[in-house]
Order: structure tokens, then C-alpha cells, then sequence
């Protein structure tokens, strides 16, 4: 990394609290020597060692970075981003944004800059120079600041994007801001005779911002003032304090009527005069965090260090709260996450149950359904018998003649109730597909169609008849020996 690179926000802080000495920083904050150590090698502080223990100290290339924002032995852009080769410039390019955190921001750079940027990102394109997975975006090609964004590809980065390009093109900064303050005051509510004061405070406060790495801009839509810390914006409002200043009334006014001559205290009114008091608010909309006024022996030119330390510490708060909103989002991922799994843990030691029962309670259907096809085709070939032995028995009785429907219908009849006359229908119900009525019985409360309980409050439904023989015995047909049942149907 070159020692003119711009500091990341950690080596910013350090260095200003390396410059304002009142906590000093040793050898003792290991927490910090890293930092140091950058900021040495880049010349901008020392590290004096005394008693065996060094002190960091801020140098003069260090002071001049807090005041002007950059290394003193930064190259002009005419020496670094014009003369360069647009390769060049363009493998630059994407290794400073990737030490940067993904994004490069110019706030006024000069028509050849600009170009030699497009001509950067141009060349990284056509080269193939964007990391796979990431696109390179960018805003201000002729106008405004200059922001250039490697981000990962994806909608909701686009959307991201398009909000920072929007209110870059809404954002007035640098001399365009102050031409607006000068031709039409910019919404500055101050009297004519405290307005050219109130322009030079904002000037001194862009100054102040600028050298610290912030912007002091103005929306060109609603001419809100504000200062911007990074991606935040918090408003600015410049106004001016009144006096009111008693009025007499006149002498034929209606309320001087009813007064007596001995009263003392004569009826006034009263003006609001502009003082020259000027009052600076700081703050998010419709919230005001800071406020202050122009004091005997304290001038709001003199606080200008204290606004923006205290704009500072707002996009320091809410960075903190944006990292704690992260942190306790990713909490509620991981709870949300570890109760997921411990419900999908249930459900799976639930579905293994109930998968066991079903597996058992099928091969229970399946043995009760051959029984059952059994028992009904062993009824059918006894019954077969006797009504054929009957039916000879009548044959002789009568000669044949006299009962040839009887005979000839119970025969047919005898037929159809022999398994043996249609084997392969008694041979297919030795594999059985159980059905949900024929599960239940032995699943005990378990559902047959999903791993849950089912509530029953009468029992199953006996199973429908399968053949053309329990269709006969189920109308009404009775045959056998009556009586205890064989034990076959036991």
C-alpha cells in the first residue's frame, strides 16, 4: 500500500487522538500498535521510546493530513491518474477498492480526473478485471461527486445503489453549494445584515468537514442544509435569535379607552427584532441532538471543531446501533435457525415412529387380510360342496325333471363360491395392498396418512368385501352347519 492510500476509519480516529495527546497512546495498548505501526510507516506519527516503552507522536506529514485530508507526498491526479496507462489505472483501481471496503468517492474532481476514471473502469471491464461474482458501478460521469462501487451482483444491491446514485444527483456541494448561498440565501433564516456572517460560518464548517473527510451539502430538492459523516446525513439549520422590542400603542386605540389616568402600566405591543444571535441545530429530522448559540465570550466560529466532533459522534452512534441491529439480527437468525432444526429433530423422531408403526401395522393388515381371504375361500369351497351334495341328493328325489332350475341354479351358484373354479383370483390377495381402514386398527392413535395423532370416536369401519363369495354371504345367504363357528373362522 502506498503511504499516500487515504486511512480507514480506525486509522483516521487514531491518528486524531494521536494528535490531541490528552490519552496518550503507548506500547502499554497492544490493541492499537498495529494501527501505530501503519501510521508510521506512512510518516504521519513517531514512536519515541522512553524507559523502554514507546509513545506515539504526531508528526508534521500527520498534521497536514488532518488538516488537507491527504499525505502531503500524495501525487497530483495529473501525475497519477492521468499520465498512467488505462490498465494500469484499472488494476489500480479495483485493488484500492478492494482496500477500501468497495468504494471510492471524489466529491469534486476536475474534468481530467473524471475522465481518467471512466477510462479506468472501461478498461477493467473490457479486461475482465472485476472479481467473478461482483460488478462495478458507478455515478458522476460529468457532475457531482465521483463515487465508484464494487459490489457483490444481485437486486438488492442494485436497489442500494440506485438510492446512493439518486441523492448523489440530488446533493449540492463545494462551490455550487455556495453559489446557491449567495444568489438566494439557500433557506438560511437569518436578517440580511447577519447573513454574510452566517455564509462564512458554513464556509468555515465545509472547511472543517472537508479536512476531516466529510461534506457539507444541501438537496436540491428541498434545500435542506445538512453534513454528511459517511453515509449518514444529519441537518443543519442556521437561525437567528429575536428581542422583542415593546410597541406603544396609539393614543385612539380601543384598548387605551377603559384605562384609568392613575394607572401605571400602559398597554403595549411588541415587535420581534433580529439580535445577531446566530443558533445552529444538528440533528436527524424531526429530531434536533445538538444545539448552539452565540454566547458573550464564545462565538459559533469558535465551535466549529465542536460540531463536527458532535456530527462525528452521531454517525458513530449510529453506526454502533446499525452493528448492534446486525448482531441482535443475527441472534434472532441463529435462535430462529437452532429452533427450526430442533423442530425438524421432532418432526423426524415423530416421522420415525410413525413409519415404524406404519411398517408394523402393515404387515399386521397384511397377515389379517390373508386370514381373512382365506377363512372366506375356505367358507366358499365347504359351502361349494354341500350345495352341489344337495343338489344330487334333490336330483334323485325328484328324478331331475320336475327341479331342473333349482338344480341347475344352485350348481351355477355352487360354482361361483368355489375358489377353485377361479383360482387366480384367491392366488392375488395373497399380497394385499392394506388400506387406511385396514391400518387403523393397529396404529393405535396414529393417523394412516401422516405422522400425527387421529382422533377416533367410533371404531373403524369393518373392510368392503374383495370377491364375489363374500358378496354372497353378506345378502343374505346362509349355509354350513349352524351353530358355534368352525374354527377356521374363529
Amino acid at each position: 500500500m502506498r503511504k499516500w492510500s487515504p486511512l480507514n476509519d480506525r486509522q483516521l480516529n487514531v491518528l486524531r487522538r494521536i494528535a490531541d495527546d490528552t490519552d496518550p497512546i503507548t506500547a502499554r495498548q497492544s490493541e492499537l500498535a498495529n494501527t501505530v505501526y501503519a501510521l508510521r510507516n506512512r510518516g504521519l506519527v513517531v514512536t519515541p521510546r522512553q524507559n523502554g516503552v514507546w509513545r506515539a507522536r504526531i508528526t508534521e506529514a500527520g498534521r497536514f493530513y488532518l488538516e488537507h485530508g491527504h499525505h502531503p507526498d500524495r501525487p497530483t491526479a495529473e501525475e497519477s491518474d492521468i499520465k498512467s496507462a488505462p490498465k494500469d489505472l484499472a488494476a489500480d483501481l479495483i485493488r484500492r477498492l478492494q482496500l477500501q471496503e468497495g468504494t471510492i468517492q471524489l466529491e469534486n474532481p476536475t474534468d481530467d480526473v473524471r475522465g481518467a476514471y471512466r477510462r479506468a473502469i472501461s478498461a477493467a471491464k473490457r479486461r475482465g478485471l472485476v472479481p467473478e461474482g461482483f460488478q462495478l458501478l458507478h455515478t458522476g460521469r460529468d457532475k457531482g461527486p465521483l463515487i465508484i462501487k464494487l459490489a457483490p451482483a444481485g437486486r438488492d444491491v442494485e436497489t442500494e445503489w440506485n438510492r446512493i446514485r439518486l441523492a448523489a444527483r440530488n446533493e449540492l456541494t463545494g462551490a455550487d453549494l455556495f453559489a446557491k448561498l449567495d444568489r438566494d440565501g439557500g433557506g438560511i433564516e437569518v436578517s440580511d445584515s447577519t447573513l454574510p456572517r452566517a455564509r462564512q460560518l458554513l464556509h468555515t464548517l465545509s472547511q472543517a468537514a472537508e479536512r476531516r473527510g466529510h461534506v457539507l451539502g444541501m438537496s436540491r430538492k428541498t434545500g435542506r442544509l445538512y453534513i454528511r459523516v459517511r453515509e449518514h446525513l444529519y441537518t443543519i439549520g442556521i437561525s437567528e435569535g429575536e428581542d422583542q422590542v415593546p410597541r406603544p400603542l396609539a393614543p385612539d386605540d380601543w384598548r387605551l379607552q377603559g384605562a384609568y389616568s392613575w394607572q401605571r402600566i400602559t398597554p403595549r405591543e411588541y415587535d420581534s427584532v433580529p439580535n445577531g444571535v446566530l443558533h445552529l441545530t444538528l440533528g436527524t429530522p424531526p429530531n434536533v441532538d445538538h444545539s448552539w448559540r452565540d454566547k458573550e465570550r464564545s462565538k459559533l466560529e469558535n465551535r466549529i471543531k465542536e460540531i463536527v466532533d458532535a456530527a462525528e459522534q452521531l454517525a458513530d452512534h449510529a453506526d454502533e446501533r446499525r452493528r448492534e441491529a446486525e448482531r441482535e439480527h443475527r441472534e434472532w437468525r441463529i435462535k430462529c435457525e437452532r429452533e427450526q432444526a430442533e423442530r425438524d429433530r421432532r418432526d423426524a423422531e415423530v416421522r420415525a415412529r410413525w413409519e415404524a408403526a406404519m411398517a408394523e401395522a402393515r404387515v399386521l393388515a397384511v397377515e389379517d387380510l390373508r386370514k381373512k381371504a382365506f377363512e372366506e375361500a375356505l367358507a366358499g369351497w365347504r359351502a361349494a360342496a354341500e350345495i352341489r351334495a344337495f343338489c344330487s341328493a334333490l336330483e334323485e328325489a325328484t328324478d331331475g325333471t320336475a327341479a331342473h332350475g333349482w338344480l341347475a341354479w344352485g350348481r351355477a351358484w355352487a360354482d361361483l363360491l368355489d375358489p377353485l373354479r377361479h383360482p387366480a383370483d384367491f392366488l392375488e390377495r395373497f399380497s394385499p395392498e392394506p388400506q387406511a381402514d385396514d391400518l387403523r386398527p393397529h396404529l393405535g392413535e396414529w393417523s394412516p396418512y401422516r405422522p400425527e395423532r387421529e382422533c377416533r370416536s367410533t371404531p373403524p369401519p369393518a373392510p368392503s368385501a374383495r370377491n364375489v363369495a363374500s358378496e354372497a354371504r353378506t345378502s343374505g345367504w346362509r349355509w354350513g352347519r349352524q351353530g358355534p363357528f368352525p374354527w377356521w373362522r374363529r
